[in-house]
């Protein structure tokens, strides 16, 4: 893909499909998972399917927009394909951050 056009339609595409693809993604995992709203009975194999709904709804949404406003070399599968790894890669990285950063706020057990 060639430099992003900087034409204000497709930059507020992006931008809403950014903010709104993780929340049409929790929609669908609490109404589809069995997730209960407050995490509580969120386990490993349920955060790697919420991380891969999470990216292929994002992904596709993206390929799909960028198909759709005619920009050059961009919505095929190998686009999506790249962009979905990104996404579960970023995203495992976010999640392995929050978890360091929670374990450091842990008070430590005198010994």
């Amino acid at each position: 893909m060639g430099p992003f056009p900087h034409e204000l339609t497709t930059c507020v595409g992006v931008g809403l499909i950014s903010g709104f693809a993780p929340y049409l993604a929790t929609i669908f995992v609490l109404s589809n998972l069995k997730i209960s709203p407050n995490l509580n009975n969120l386990s490993l194999p349920k955060l790697a399917i919420c991380t891969l709904i999470y990216a292929a709804l994002s992904a596709g949404l993206h390929q799909w927009w960028f198909a759709i406003r005619g920009l050059d070399e961009t919505g095929s599968f190998n686009h999506f394909l790249v962009m979905l790894i990104g996404d579960v890669l970023g995203t495992i990285v976010l999640v392995g951050l929050i978890k360091v950063g929670l374990d450091l706020l842990k008070p430590s057990r005198p010994a």
